[in-house]
């Protein structure tokens, strides 16, 4: 795990109103606004790894207009070397989860940079550190991209890639009442 205190402006936080958030799965400390969206996929464990997951996110934002964009060592997404995707992952027994995020118009520098801590001096001690990266909003770089066409374009890339072996459902809360076995996996992750 992470130490919060030194990864993240806690103090501010608190002071500002923002709430701080721990995953089961672990991964590097995220910010989230309106502008960031977040995606999962919830698969048997022989289906999918962080990679395969990593490629399809990357195949879906290619096919709408990031060019350039490209999967990293630690299964980033990145672009001109800046980083607009993070995840992380678990698996368990039979199930495997990746989640992440997409920096598609989040605030930066008012929220990001002003509630995550980058200074390295402060991250010595005890705890997994975070990779810093320089980052930047994808809809910078293709003016057309918004939550709804992202959400589309990688539920369609998930769709066909691996249709024969899997489900998509759009989640709300509504899932776990038809679907109790997700829940319960759900909870062991």
């Amino acid at each position: 795990w992470q130490n919060a205190w030194k990864e993240c402006h806690i103090q501010r936080m608190r002071a500002e109103n923002v709430t701080f958030v721990r995953r089961q799965s672990g991964g590097g400390t995220v910010y989230h606004d309106l502008g960031n969206t977040n995606f999962s996929f919830f698969t048997p464990k022989s289906v999918i790894d962080k990679f395969v997951a990593s490629k399809m996110v990357l195949s879906a934002l290619q096919k709408i207009g990031l060019k350039d964009a490209e999967v990293n060592t630690r299964a980033d997404l990145i672009v001109h070397g800046k980083k607009f995707s993070g995840s992380a992952y678990k698996v368990q027994r039979n199930a495997s989860l990746h989640h992440g995020t997409l920096l598609i118009n989040a605030n930066i520098d008012n929220g990001l940079f002003r509630y995550l801590n980058p200074n390295k001096r402060t991250m010595e001690g005890k705890g997994v550190a975070s990779v810093v990266s320089p980052v930047i909003n994808i809809q910078s770089l293709v003016p057309s991209l918004n939550h709804e066409v992202v959400c589309d374009a990688i539920s369609s890339e998930f769709q066909k890639e691996l249709s024969e072996s899997t489900e998509t459902i759009e989640w709300d809360s509504s899932v776990l009442l038809k679907y109790p076995q997700i829940e319960e996996t759900r909870q062991k992750l």
